[in-house]
């Protein structure tokens, strides 16, 4: 089972923070009725808000959630699609901290070079 939701970042709903709170509330909703595909869905759905957001290392959890919610409600399609999302994340966190590394020893190496 693919987890798209477009038609909610469309006309329905474009605010993003609109869009998460709405995610959130369909999360808490979920678990509270024991619905683990709509936990499931819900956490891909955080995950992929998450990531568009810059804001990795929380996309990582909620795709490493999604992925043992499906395990456990034996749904290896959606487990395989949570996998895929939480390493493509996981990489953009790393690359990021790569990134903001090599930034800051650039601008050490300049304050250090004008004094």
């Amino acid at each position: 089972m693919r987890y798209d939701y477009e038609f909610l970042s469309g006309t329905l709903i474009s605010d993003k923070k609109k869009l998460m709170m709405f995610v959130e509330r369909y999360l808490e909703l979920s678990s509270e009725l024991a619905h683990k595909k709509g936990e499931t869905g819900a956490h891909m759905q955080l995950g992929l808000l998450e990531k568009q957001e810059g804001e990795y290392g929380k996309s990582v959890e909620h795709f490493r959630q999604a992925r043992q919610l499906a395990r456990e409600n034996d749904d290896p399609e959606s487990a395989q699609e949570a996998s895929v999302n939480c390493g493509i994340a996981s990489a953009q966190l790393k690359w990021n901290d790569a990134m903001n590394g090599i930034l800051e020893k650039i601008k050490a190496d300049e304050a250090a070079g004008q004094q």
